[in-house]
């Protein structure tokens, strides 16, 4: 669709759709869209591949936030979504002149010192070279680019290049434009982290005018944690010590002694443990100094800051960080051991996200796999009294799916063995012979995915197999995407993992994928984090919850987006396998939306009768 030809006069004044019409299912999506944000309401949407979620959003967040004088976060995690609601701005743009738009990634990606983006600490770099005044590119005033950024809505690569151009920072340049601006998009730490505070005082506004769009939503509870994280050990706290040995040499040693002190408690298993296992150690080394640990960390944090602005590092601060984490109350943290290294995590997101919710203005949050929407508003603490939960059908004709049911086989881990790696391999080869086009399999685990593939080789199917290995780069990722083009024809088999970068975010477009097999359920193996958060979850919302949180749901969701693979567009046809006994039962089959409900059937005949080649 265009938005061509589409003028303000043709328009109501809040209408700021960019295409002449929405699409069927688009226009209720649109209509709950506008009613929650207008009433102040969080909207939780399940809303499938091909909705038009982007457009959506981006259209009743700006109309609400225009007419009421909000600013608009549209937060993503991946780049090629600020490609999309960039876009979507420039037809909204068309229609209602005079938006101002800042697209916004990390420091990092946009900093022009090349040698920055080698560095393994650049925030470190960063911060010196702020502080000591040494980069050219931070020191020089941005206010000429701010009108220029601001008469065009641009994407976050050309207003890198124009400040490249202009000798000026571009993410400085990026915030200093916050004050002036109706929307921001940007990553999910720029409101769901510490990093908030600097960005609203930045825009000059209050928690309570904002609105807020989640893409991907599933994503945000583990991404909030991932920001709840610190660790250190011996070596990280001497190199502390060496900071400290020019400005405070009493610090310096007693750092010294600490790390000596935990270096004998090195340990080759990750294990739980509790905050006594660095405090006590601390407190030995203080009391022949009559200090207090509050005394202490305080002395840490000046020598850190004295060490910060003479250049000189910035572990002392890193090690404050560490122990005001570690040492916190009040939340719930899991703090282990591993080897020499020490780690903490808090467990409950909502710490971060909850004040979000409860004072901004409004939100929406989005997914194709945000089922059942009730777990996000559990998770994140979004306030029950002003939540909506909507779930919305896929806008592609259901004829164009085959979902089947195979029943046969699963991947629980206590029957894995050369019997079901070979019925899975048997599975995989069967559906292959009957297509023309590509045939994506997704499979557990990467041991699992190597068990069936060995399997696989024992026959010549005489189609080309294409593996996604672990830590795939995104060159190798290019490189079977276009490979899978190429053999297309004759139909290639992919075999990938649930949860890996070919399962997720990844647009197989043009019918690429004639079919997916999807070969059990990925449930993580019991960890310590794991267990914790099972066990966080199971005190707070009962014990079968906490197992679905924690394990079920997450699985659940790499299922369902690992099935979106293949139906793409409209026009796009595909069969789609459930391959494990557990999906015919209510226990997992009530977190698969209804349009990925199948029957149990021959999967040959099914396959057949789709393709027309019965």
């Amino acid at each position: 669709m265009s938005g061509e030809g589409c003028t303000v006069s043709s328009r109501v004044e809040e209408d700021l759709f960019p295409f002449p019409s929405p699409r069927k299912g688009q226009d209720s999506f649109l209509q709950e869209a506008r009613q929650a944000l207008s009433s102040g309401h969080h909207l939780l949407a399940h809303a499938p591949t091909g909705l038009g979620k982007t457009a959506v959003a981006l259209t009743a967040s700006l109309e609400v936030g225009l007419r009421n004088g909000l600013l608009v976060f549209f937060l993503t995690s991946k780049q090629s979504q600020h490609r999309i609601a960039v876009d979507t701005l420039r037809g909204i743009s068309d229609i209602r002149g005079g938006i101002f738009a800042v697209d916004i990634i990390s420091k990092q990606s946009l900093c022009p010192l090349s040698s920055s983006r080698r560095s393994s600490s650049f925030q470190d770099f960063c911060e010196l070279r702020i502080a000591t005044e040494t980069c050219p590119y931070y020191r020089r005033s941005t206010k000429p680019l701010v009108d220029v950024v601001g008469r065009r809505i641009l994407h976050v690569d050309e207003v890198a290049r124009i400040c490249r151009a202009f000798g000026r920072c571009p993410h400085k340049t990026a915030m200093d434009c916050l004050s002036e601006a109706d929307v921001v998009i940007c990553d999910y730490n720029y409101l769901f982290s510490p990093l908030r505070d600097v960005i609203l005082e930045k825009a000059k506004r209050s928690q309570e005018d904002i609105v807020v769009v989640v893409d991907e939503a599933h994503n945000l509870p583990s991404r909030i944690r991932d920001h709840l994280r610190g660790e250190t050990g011996p070596q990280e706290i001497l190199a502390a010590a060496k900071e400290a040995k020019q400005i405070d040499r009493s610090l310096s040693s007693v750092l010294v002694a600490l790390a000596k002190e935990l270096e004998t408690q090195f340990d080759d298993e990750t294990r739980e443990v509790s905050k006594d296992v660095i405090l006590a150690p601390l407190r030995k080394v203080l009391e022949d100094r009559d200090s207090s640990v509050a005394s202490f960390l305080n002395r840490v944090r000046q020598c850190g800051e004295t060490a910060v602005s003479r250049t000189t590092g910035t572990a002392l601060l890193s090690f404050a960080d560490f122990l005001d984490g570690w040492a916190g109350d009040g939340n719930p943290i899991l703090r282990t051991r591993n080897g020499e290294e020490f780690s903490f995590l808090f467990l409950d997101p909502s710490m971060i996200s909850r004040e979000v919710f409860e004072k901004s203005h409004s939100s929406i949050l989005m997914s194709g796999t945000l089922f059942p929407a009730e777990t996000y508003s559990d998770l994140l603490g979004i306030p029950k009294s002003r939540c909506v939960v909507r779930t919305f059908i896929s806008p592609f004709p259901q004829e164009n799916r085959r979902v089947v049911l195979a029943t046969e086989m699963t991947t629980l881990f206590k029957q894995r063995g050369d019997v079901t790696y070979q019925a899975y391999a048997n599975l995989i080869l069967s559906v292959s012979s009957l297509l023309h086009g590509n045939l994506a399999v997704f499979l557990p685990s990467y041991e699992f995915l190597e068990s069936v593939r060995q399997r696989m080789m024992l026959t010549e199917c005489g189609k080309e197999m294409l593996v996604e290995t672990q830590g795939s780069t995104k060159e190798e990722k290019t490189r079977i995407l276009g490979r899978l083009k190429e053999v297309r024809t004759n139909g290639g088999i992919l075999l990938a993992v649930m949860g890996g970068s070919l399962s997720e975010g990844v647009d197989f477009r043009d019918n690429l994928l004639s079919a997916a097999v999807i070969c059990g359920i990925p449930l993580t193996p019991p960890t310590v984090e794991n267990e914790a958060l099972r066990r966080y979850y199971s005190s707070r919302f009962g014990k079968s919850r906490g197992f679905d949180y924690s394990y079920l749901i997450p699985a659940m969701n790499k299922v369902v987006q690992s099935a979106g693979r293949c139906i793409r567009s409209e026009s796009d046809r595909a069969v789609i396998v459930f391959a494990d006994r557990r999906f015919a039962t209510g226990r997992y089959r009530r977190f698969l939306p209804k349009e990925l409900f199948g029957g149990e059937e021959d999967v040959e005949n099914a396959v057949r009768e789709f393709f027309g080649t019965a």
